[in-house]
């Protein structure tokens, strides 16, 4: 039952997305055509400004609406009226959340590769593909001078980290959705507050952690690193962040199903 969960939510939520990643796509061929014809025609030079403002307009545009469209299904497919249908299917509101976690993870990556897909696009035949391997060589240099590791590993622990958050704060949202049910007539700005007081807690409890982690590796959180700790400071705070963000996810998603399971109210 959860891969026709996932499917279903896959084709009521592509039918919006889809189309903006094909324009995206679109827009960085758009854009790279027109920085080809500018260095022949100088007078498009204007209309190629224009351009590059909608593109950036349009990557922005994608990337919010990847976030509303999921947060908003979830919404109006669990707490508004369509909930009385899909709490009718023998399915449990744990498995409901499940599919909508795994759909909400697949198209914020695709949004992702979309955008840095246009990006390579918009750069091909410019000089800006062949001069990337130089370009990452030139950073991992100075990055290692600087930070003490490559700048490889820099990436991966920031995809990662950012991967981890990503998933976490979408099960805050489910939550505070959740919790946005019980104020009647006031549901969405429930929603908003309860998210708020959530992301307060999670700063919070995250400050705490990093500065009780800086008292027992001896590190001064309010002073500067030593060039020599750089690295070992900078793997502690993602450790710590993806080690925190799974937690919170955890409570999330227990929190929701909690909720959903055993404290619903469609009125």
């Amino acid at each position: 039952m959860l891969g026709k969960l996932i499917k279903y939510e896959f084709k009521a939520t592509g039918r919006l997305l889809l189309p903006v990643y094909g324009a995206l796509l679109l827009m960085g061929g758009v854009v790279n055509l027109g920085l080809t014809l500018q260095g022949k025609l100088p007078v498009l030079k204007f209309a190629q400004g224009v351009l590059i403002f909608a593109y950036v307009a349009l990557m922005v545009a994608a990337f919010a609406l990847s976030f509303f469209v999921v947060i908003s299904r979830f919404y109006k497919n669990l707490i508004c009226d369509e909930g009385y249908l899909m709490f009718t299917l023998p399915v449990k509101a744990s498995t409901h959340l499940l599919a909508k976690t795994v759909v909400s993870t697949v198209w914020s990556l695709t949004t992702a590769a979309v955008a840095a897909g246009s990006l390579l696009l918009m750069g091909a035949g410019h000089g800006v593909i062949s001069k990337l391997p130089g370009a990452l060589r030139m950073a991992d240099a100075a990055i290692k001078g600087e930070l003490g590791m490559g700048v490889s590993e820099l990436l991966l622990w920031t995809l990662f980290t950012f991967l981890i958050s990503m998933v976490m704060t979408n099960l805050m949202c489910y939550l505070s959705i959740s919790i946005g049910q019980f104020g009647r007539g006031h549901r969405i700005l429930t929603s908003v507050g309860a998210y708020l007081v959530l992301n307060v807690v999670v700063q919070s409890i995250s400050t705490v952690a990093l500065l009780i982690s800086c008292l027992f590796t001896g590190l001064d959180f309010f002073g500067d690193v030593p060039i020599g700790q750089l690295a070992g400071f900078l793997r502690m705070v993602f450790a710590l962040s993806i080690g925190l963000s799974v937690f919170f996810g955890i409570c999330f998603y227990l929190g929701s199903n909690f909720i959903l399971s055993k404290k619903l109210n469609l009125e």
